[in-house]
């Protein structure tokens, strides 16, 4: 068997063993047959190596699908062979979401901002020849009833005859309208629901994208709940109405078609039957624009839904420790019952257009045959004429249903689409301003690819700082409906607090390479919002420069923690580099609570929000992972405040202070604390109070400032009695050993919040240190329990009955209809009996046909009900 192989880098020792251990590399093997397995998962019609021609017989038939059918059927004949999703086709490279969100922003931006054209560009390579599938369908349709009219004139002409040579090639072309009426319909549909999963997958992409480089003044009166929607619920919508999209003009023509054809069979008094076609499309008009606004009222109420549950899930802990659950319960209660109390009006408003388009084909096939034999005595319908009559209306039955539900599907899209154009058109940050959110900061760290990585090493000025803050003015809440280009409106806002919102004035500093700058001050002076404000998540005014270079990490004072591995929490999508990574480890002091997380050491998986790990560790990961991406500038929001006082310590002088270039020896860093024993070993302190700037300068400086300001002199005093008392605690402490260190990681790793937690979750494959197991599935055909357990909730063995009731009664109709026209063109010459009772000819006159049409409507009027 031939063999490709092709060479992998070495694979390292993960942490915990043994340093010196031999690394050899690994030679992986690919068999031929894998190859071709991978190359039999290919979408068969994926644009490149040999793509199925556009007549191809397994396009048009979708035969290759046949391979998955029966790895279906496969799994209810044998016991543990299940289909999944690797024995499925690979998604074509022109549907993946990176190619889509490639194009989408593209196109976007060349549109100007227009939604609609856009979507329109990215849909249209699939939907226009979904398109041309409609229209051989529409033509099929209507060729069909004219086929039947001339096989049934043949057979009226020739009664108890032989007509198989006159009849075969009718017959013939019947069947070939039939079976491209459904290779049409079905190519249509696949073309279409292939146009709305890129619709949806590039809206959904293009709005997580929004939402991440969104500004504070985007942000504003943004609520989760309503980007929750956008994503769940109206990219669904535009995904659902591209399904019967092109029945916008298919409708329309094939009544047009229908129209002209019942003229020229029946004659002018058709005309009646047209006229009530296109009776209802104002109808239908109004009562759409009504579901419109029942959607905008649901829609505000669905929002304020997701928002309050989203709230509880974030707070969870406060909402179980408070006993808020019934509070919670209660609002969730209300607000979904308002929002169904909505929805409800909604769907019976939609079922009523849909009543609406289905009975509206055959009351105009009824009134058709009513206006054609009272009109005239000598009319008589004939089976070629009656059943061509009802082919043509029927053919108009199934746009016209599915019409019904495109016009409530896209009254919901239209919605959809303002509601997502209108968030698309939020302010975001300008990443051509050089602004740190373009380096790919994330909110606790920085996950810059190699490439990204040299362009901004190569844009780095020695000459420049890293770093330079001038005429700093930043905003956070307050004022949210003031132009963040007023500059009238900024020179009138002071510093310190406001009406539900915080300024800061005043700052003005720069850091360069290998410089340290610490922000102190007491709480609420303002550290935050100015750390919020260097990554560009607080509004600044106009003449706000923030300027640097190079790329940005970010630890924030709540660390925020995959629910991943550590490793995967440190390295947070970088190049694992073993070296670097075990000297980013003993920095931050995080070698001795892996080798207690058990075997699997930092593959260890630390669950949601880091519930196993203490809240020193969680900061620890933190600060881990802003120095493993090296980056030019460090951005420290009060680290240490979670960590002891030996950990702290030992974290600053391995971390902040190390002339290491695999640390952050290279690297200019802002640090807030208040840790004030650390200030005298920085290189700037910078001092707020009430919003401003109150000292900026060296320790030596700040030792002798003093202030007129009461509040600036009671901070600086506090800043200094605190470093007093520090450093007679840090001589109390000198001469303990590393022991006590050792001591204070092992109380950190073992006591806390969350202890029991973790020892609890400790005891689960402590080996291979997974946390998550493999969610049971269950597979085969639905049971009878989950059917009947579905029906009672639906609404119990009443809406069943009901459900069967009105089925067999529409169904029985809908025979009776068909059987009872067959009857009355039997009577075109000689009375029938039907059931013991005698119905006239038609030639009998008109009295004779009001028999007939008696009949006719009670059907109808038991069908309609």
């Amino acid at each position: 068997m031939n063999e490709q192989e092709e060479s992998a880098r070495p694979t390292p020792t993960s942490p915990g063993e043994d340093d010196e251990a031999v690394i050899l590399p690994v030679k992986v093997t690919v068999s031929s047959e894998e190859s071709i397995a991978n190359d039999e998962l290919r979408w068969p019609e994926e644009p490149g190596s040999a793509p199925l021609p556009i007549l191809s017989y397994r396009r048009w038939t979708f035969c290759y699908m046949g391979r998955v059918l029966k790895r279906g059927a496969q799994q209810v004949l044998t016991d543990g062979t299940h289909l999944t999703q690797q024995d499925l086709y690979r998604v074509p490279s022109t549907m993946e979401t990176s190619y889509l969100d490639t194009k989408f922003q593209t196109v976007y931006e060349e549109e100007k901002g227009n939604l609609l054209r856009t979507l329109w560009r990215l849909a249209a390579p699939t939907f226009v020849p979904a398109g041309f599938c409609q229209l051989l369908t529409v033509i099929a349709q209507i060729a069909i009833p004219l086929l039947v009219r001339e096989l049934l004139i043949i057979l009226e002409e020739n009664p108890y005859q032989n007509v198989v040579s006159q009849g075969m090639l009718y017959v013939v072309l019947i069947f070939v309208a039939s079976v491209l009426n459904a290779l049409g319909t079905h190519r249509q549909r696949h073309l279409a629901l292939k146009s709305g999963i890129i619709i949806r997958a590039a809206v959904v992409s293009a709005t997580y994208r929004r939402a991440l480089n969104l500004t504070p003044d985007g942000r504003a009166g943004l609520t989760t709940g309503e980007v929750t929607n956008l994503v769940a619920v109206d990219a669904q919508k535009l995904f659902e109405v591209m399904q019967e999209g092109h029945l916008v003009w298919s409708c329309p023509l094939s009544m047009v078609l229908v129209s002209i054809l019942l003229v020229l069979i029946m004659g002018p008094t058709t005309l009646v039957g047209v006229a009530v076609l296109f009776t209802f499309v104002p109808l239908t008009t109004k009562i759409t624009a009504k579901m419109i606004a029942v959607r905008k009222k649901r829609v505000q109420v669905s929002d304020e839904r997701i928002e309050i549950i989203n709230g509880m899930l974030q707070g969870i802990k406060v909402t179980k420790l408070n006993n808020y659950e019934s509070k919670y319960l209660q609002r969730i209660t209300e607000t979904r019952e308002r929002e169904l109390a909505y929805l409800r009006k909604e769907l019976y408003i939609w079922g009523l257009t849909l009543s609406v388009t289905v009975i509206t084909p055959v009351l105009a096939s009824a009134v058709t045959y009513a206006t054609y034999v009272l009109v005239d005595e000598n009319n008589i319908l004939t089976a070629s004429t009656t059943f061509t009559t009802l082919l043509l209306f029927s053919a108009l039955r199934f746009p016209i249903n599915y019409a019904g539900r495109l016009i409530g599907k896209a009254a919901q899209a239209y919605e959809s689409a303002r509601r997502i154009s209108q968030f698309m058109k939020r302010e975001i940050r300008d990443d051509s301003q050089g602004h740190p959110a373009s380096t790919n900061a994330s909110s606790d760290g920085n996950d810059t690819s190699s490439s990204l990585a040299k362009t901004a090493e190569q844009s780095i000025e020695r000459t420049r700082p890293i770093l330079e803050v001038r005429n700093g003015k930043f905003r956070i809440g307050g004022t949210s409906s003031m132009n963040p280009d007023n500059k009238d409106a900024w020179e009138a806002l002071g510093p310190g607090t406001l009406i539900g919102g915080f300024a800061l004035a005043g700052i003005n500093f720069s850091v360069e390479r290998k410089e340290i700058v610490a922000i102190a001050g007491p709480v609420a002076s303002g550290k935050s919002t100015l750390m919020n404000a260097l990554i560009g998540e607080v509004s600044c005014s106009p003449d706000s420069i923030i300027s640097y270079q190079g790329r940005v990490a970010y630890a924030s004072q709540i660390p925020f923690i995959l629910n991943a591995t550590v490793r995967d929490n440190i390295l947070f999508g970088s190049h694992f580099d073993e070296d670097r990574y075990n000297k980013v480890l003993d920095a931050c002091c995080l070698r001795q609570d892996i080798e207690q997380l058990g075997i699997a050491g930092d593959l260890t998986e630390i669950g949601e929000r880091g519930i196993t790990l203490s809240g020193g560790q969680k900061q620890r990961v933190s600060i881990a992972r802003v120095v493993y991406s090296k980056p030019d500038l460090a951005i420290l929001d009060d680290p240490l405040s979670a960590l002891d006082a030996g950990t702290a310590r030992k974290v600053f002088d391995q971390v902040l202070k190390s002339p290491d270039s695999d640390l952050l020896g290279s690297s200019a860093i802002v640090l807030v604390t208040h840790a004030s024993h650390f200030l005298h070993r920085v290189d700037q302190i910078v001092v707020l109070v009430d919003g401003k700037a109150a000292f900026q300068g060296s320790w030596n400086d700040l030792t002798s400032f003093e202030s007129t300001d009461p509040s600036t002199e009671s901070a600086i005093d506090a800043i200094k009695h605190s470093v007093q008392e520090k450093a007679e605690d840090e001589d109390e402490e000198n001469p303990l050993t590393n022991d006590v260190a050792a001591d204070n990681l092992k109380n950190d790793v073992e006591t806390g919040p969350n202890t029991d937690t973790s020892k609890a979750i400790a005891g689960r494959e402590v080996a291979s240190g997974k946390l998550m197991s493999m969610e049971q599935r269950e597979h085969g055909l639905s049971s009878i329990k989950t059917w009947l357990l579905w029906f009672r909730h639906a609404g119990g063995i009443g809406y069943v009955l009901i459900l069967i009731v009105s089925l067999g009664i529409d169904r029985t109709a809908y025979v009776a209809t068909e059987w009872w026209l067959a009857r009355w063109t039997q009577a075109a010459e000689e009375t029938i009996d039907v059931f013991g009772t005698e119905f006239p000819a038609q030639t009998d006159g008109i009295q004779a046909q009001y028999q007939y049409l008696k009949v006719y409507a009670t059907i109808l009027l038991v069908s309609f009900v």
